[in-house]
């Protein structure tokens, strides 16, 4: 046993102990902090898919589809909407499309849908 060494009635060496409860707060700490990095990786990708979704949903508004022309591409482009439509339902509703001419139409809510979500993004990675 050396000078800084000191062992007690049960037999336990406390520097050996000490080491042991160190190196078990050190795994805890970097396992927690693993687990912060894939959630935050989690987030961070949840929020890229709905955006890349929105964006496509954008492209696609430009381009007339005939939904009995290629069942195929109607079916892809009913997908899109269908997946987009819960997130930009409620920005619709605060922002209505505006009539541009004779039969068209310009949606915002697929721009402030976009400023809304990277603005989460950015809270909900900030507080992690």
């Amino acid at each position: 046993m050396t000078a800084g060494e000191r062992t007690y009635k049960l037999g336990v060496n406390v520097k050996s102990f000490s080491c042991a409860i160190i190196a078990w707060t050190a795994e805890t700490i970097l396992n927690l902090e693993v687990k912060i990095i894939f959630l935050k990786n989690i987030v961070s990708a949840f929020f890229d898919i709905v955006n890349f979704l929105i964006l496509v949903r954008i492209l696609v508004s430009f381009f007339p589809i005939n939904p009995y022309g290629n069942p195929f591409l109607a079916n892809v482009v009913r997908f899109f909407y269908q997946l987009t439509e819960p997130f930009l339902a409620p920005f619709r509703s605060l922002v209505p499309p505006l009539r541009v001419g004779v039969g068209g139409y310009l949606d915002f809510s697929p721009i402030l849908a976009l400023i809304v979500l990277r603005l989460l993004k950015g809270l909900l990675l900030g507080l992690l």
